[in-house]
């Protein structure tokens, strides 16, 4: 029998994203997840709202996919389209950034 790899990705939040996750709402946050070696991105957030009510209320619904349009997902530094989610395969010490959406007028 074989043991199963993982990789360790680094998530940065900010603002009422990091509440979502149980962090204070101020500031930059990060935090390290484990995740199955050929993990893709969707992995990641239904990971995080297995764990985290709140984010699924705010942020991503694994049955409905995203709540909330208000959220920048960024990896290594490129934004990222949501439709890519499903496909883009994540590697051990990649960089994820959920960030709000920056609205000024």
């Amino acid at each position: 029998m074989t043991a199963e790899t993982s990789i360790t990705i680094r998530l940065e939040t900010f603002s009422w994203i990091s509440a979502s996750l149980g962090m204070p709402e101020t500031g930059r946050r990060q935090i390290q997840r484990k995740l199955k070696e050929g993990a893709v991105l969707s992995d990641l957030f239904q990971d995080l709202a297995a764990s985290f009510p709140e984010f699924v209320k705010q942020v991503y619904n694994p049955s409905k996919g995203w709540t909330s349009n208000e959220v920048m997902v960024i990896v290594n530094h490129k934004l990222i389209q949501i439709a890519d989610m499903a496909h883009l395969l994540l590697k051990d010490n990649d960089e994820v950034s959920l960030s709000p959406v920056l609205v000024g007028g």
